[in-house]
């Protein structure tokens, strides 16, 4: 991806996220000459699929600006390039803490007391919140600007509800000579009616997003709550115009806006053949010498793959694969890495989570059986680790979608492994129950028989079970499909009104 002007080209597609695919690590060495790192998130992987001509805006803190251009890495997709949105580092970080703690612990249905406990105390970082969805609208505006006669705005996530009634305000003080439709996707669960109202402003959110044309939600539950949301509190009408796609109306005569299934997804080959190489320099020597000791025939390696957040489930999962080494005296021959990214280390409660995890860890009956490794993977590397695990435990207590399960499947070899995979997961809405091992991730029980199951299974059940996953993770989770489909809608309406 490069950072060339956009200045002289008619850029059709601006894609808008709360932040770049690189990002300045929290603490760097000021002698390197690469500071940027790639970012891990969900978002990022699934954007991998964007293959046409597009700016990319995302938010950097307003004294990093010039660092991050200077070491912006080139070469990597000229096709898209990528403009950081300057944010004084103050209204930044209060920003970060209303979407953290406040949207996502509600959209999750999480820790709802704690969020009541702090909301009186958060009116300051609500106005921060809402002073960055001002700061991108404003780039959007200018953005926009530099088109020629029609553009597209494709925002995600949580953290920008509020940009395309801001947008708008902006275009009308100051109309520009250009057609263009504004979409969004939420990429996290959208929650029920009674967990939506927690948040506080949870009215200003509703006509926020109601402000866009086109709405993505990986799965029809979560587009069910939202219409149930808008019908209750806006008295909004919808009607179906396929399983997979509504079209909602904002009073009698009011503005249309259609609400969508779409799941994202990851760029299959990309995985996939990246698991056929070996791992890579800066993989840890100890580990990769321990990862290739475990893995090896009669012995079982079980891998985990999250952000230290408490939507993973990560204590139970420690707990429960300690009840089957000792209930099934399987401490000589199954082992447990878990891979666990810190995030959000400035918020108490993640920190407080993090300290818990290294010592349900450090406390393990069976030290030489777990390692739990703190830090972010290249995809590379990650791609290696899939194939080597026998068995993946995708647990989370809730989740969107969760990419790692897709992941791990496009890793498998021809001796594939298992795919333990949370019911709670937008991706078990589509994964068939006779080809994953789903799991009730707040049942330990459950949890410790599943594991059991899987790592008791013969050769042919699982080579059975892996080619049905990964023929519908090719025909139902693949990035560009997700692209595609979400951004048709808007590319027609753009269309239309051309023709006007």
């Amino acid at each position: 991806m490069s950072g060339k002007s956009s200045e002289s080209k008619d850029i059709p597609l601006i894609v808008v996220s709360s932040r770049l695919p690189y990002q300045i690590p929290a603490s760097h060495d000021t002698q390197s000459n690469k500071k940027l790192t790639k970012s891990v998130s969900g978002l990022v992987t699934a954007l991998e699929g964007l293959s046409e001509e597009s700016l990319w805006i995302g938010g950097v803190i307003k004294d990093d600006v010039e660092e991050f251009k200077e070491h912006l890495p080139a070469g990597e997709n000229q096709k898209i390039e990528l403009h950081p949105v300057p944010i004084e580092s103050t209204i930044y970080n209060k920003h970060k803490k209303w979407c953290n703690v406040i949207l996502w612990f509600v959209f999750h249905g999480m820790m709802l007391s704690y969020v009541k406990k702090i909301a009186d105390e958060c009116h300051d970082y609500w106005e921060s919140y809402k002073k960055v969805n001002q700061v991108y609208a404003e780039s959007i505006k200018e953005q926009l600007s530099k088109q020629v006669k029609n553009a597209i705005v494709w925002i995600h996530d949580y953290h920008l509800f509020l940009v395309p009634n801001l947008l708008k305000q902006l275009l009308a003080e100051k109309p520009l000579k250009i057609r263009y439709r504004i979409g969004f996707f939420l990429h996290i669960p959208f929650p029920p009616v009674e967990t939506f109202e927690q948040i506080p402003n949870y009215q200003e959110i509703l006509d926020g997003m109601l402000g866009y044309d086109s709405i993505g939600f990986h799965t029809r539950k979560y587009r069910d709550n939202f219409l149930k949301c808008c019908e209750k509190h806006k008295g909004c009408t919808f009607k179906p115009l396929t399983d997979d796609s509504y079209e909602l109306q904002l009073g009698r005569e009011g503005r249309k806006v259609l609400v969508q299934v779409v799941p994202a997804g990851i760029v299959y080959k990309t995985f996939s053949d990246q698991s056929k190489e070996e791992f890579s320099e800066k993989f840890p020597e100890d580990l990769k010498t321990w990862v290739n000791e475990c893995s090896k025939n009669p012995k079982t390696l079980l891998i985990g793959v999250d952000r230290i957040d408490h939507t993973k489930g990560l204590l139970r999962k420690v707990d429960a694969f300690q009840e089957l080494l000792e209930k099934r005296k399987l401490s000589h021959k199954v082992f447990f890495l878990q891979i666990a990214v810190p995030c959000r280390d400035t918020e108490p409660k993640y920190e407080e989570l993090k300290k818990e995890l290294k010592n349900r860890v450090g406390n393990f009956k069976y030290q030489s059986n777990i390692r739990l490794h703190l830090e972010s993977l290249s995809q590379q590397d990650l791609s290696v680790l899939y194939k080597k695990a026998d068995v993946a435990l995708v647990t989370p207590l809730i989740d969107g979608l969760n990419l790692v399960a897709l992941e791990y499947i496009a890793c498998q070899p021809a001796e594939p492994g298992v795919l333990i995979l949370s019911k709670k997961t937008g991706a078990a809405e589509y994964i068939h129950d006779d080809d994953a091992l789903k799991v009730d991730p707040e049942n330990e029980q459950e949890m410790e028989e599943t594991m059991y199951q899987a790592i008791s299974m013969n050769s042919k059940e699982r080579r059975e079970r892996m080619k049905r996953l990964q023929h519908q993770v090719q025909e139902k989770f693949i990035s560009e499909r997700w692209v595609q489909l979400s951004l048709k809608p808007l590319r027609e309406r753009v269309e239309h009104i051309a023709k006007l």
